[in-house]
């Protein structure tokens, strides 16, 4: 007789297989551990050690969902003004994020198929599941991101990471960008508190700041308020992951 036990302790999966009261245990990771689980098996891990990167994994059956936080950084990004010819790049600051990843696997070819990806902005990292996410200030994002007709295509639970990076690479454009943050005033030249509400005035306004200075980071007050990280994830995974 055999049994399985799948150990998720602090730092570290770990599997304990026992044979006829001999037991062996050996650590595993994410990738292993999906071909040790059967296809009935739901799984949803606590939150998982480590600042940065997959915070927290779901399976049932081939569907995946996974909890990716990257932290706050500068990127160069393009707007793709309808005027012009080439998208207008913008070198600006940008908040800590989560991303939330539903995959289905292909345990044949390795490869998984992007089903929806929704990115939330940090004020700080998480700690708990009781943190608070907040709207991403960018376009292109409703229920999930819209890629158009090029969806990522990724292998390993660990190439998941560039999907920030490729999203961030490909233009945005006006699709998606209302109610992004909360509006806030700046003076200009010329002009007194002049409003910014629209995301191409958010993009040259950071830019502007960190241009003048490289220590600049993003102004999180005026991030738009969500759920909790428990809510977000019950109403984000709930459909396909329960």
């Amino acid at each position: 007789m055999q049994e399985t036990v799948i150990r998720l302790k602090e730092d570290q999966i770990t599997v304990e297989t026992i044979t006829d009261g001999v037991s062996s245990v050996k650590p595993t990771n994410l990738e292993a551990l999906q071909q040790i689980l059967v296809s009935d098996v739901h799984l949803e891990t606590p939150l998982l050690p480590g600042q940065w990167g997959i915070q927290k994994y779901f399976m049932k059956g081939n569907t995946e969902g996974y909890v990716l936080t990257i932290p706050e950084g500068v990127r160069t990004v393009g707007y793709d003004y309808e005027d012009d010819d080439e998208p207008t790049e913008y070198t600006i600051p940008l908040p800590a994020m989560a991303w939330f990843i539903i995959v289905n696997y292909d345990a044949g070819s390795g490869m998984r198929r992007i089903n929806y990806v929704k990115p939330y902005a940090l004020a700080n990292p998480i700690l708990s599941e009781d943190d608070r996410l907040y709207e991403l200030p960018v376009p292109n994002v409703g229920s999930s991101i819209c890629w158009g007709s090029d969806s990522p295509a990724v292998s390993t639970a660990k190439s998941l990471q560039s999907l920030p990076t490729q999203f961030f690479t490909r233009p945005f454009n006006n699709d998606l960008s209302d109610d992004k943050f909360q509006p806030f005033y700046e003076d200009r030249e010329g002009h007194e508190r002049v409003q910014l509400f629209r995301i191409p005035h958010l993009f040259e306004y950071m830019a502007d700041r960190l241009a003048k200075d490289p220590s600049y980071t993003f102004p999180t007050g005026i991030l738009e308020q969500r759920r909790t990280l428990r809510d977000e994830m019950r109403s984000f995974f709930g459909d396909y992951l329960s």
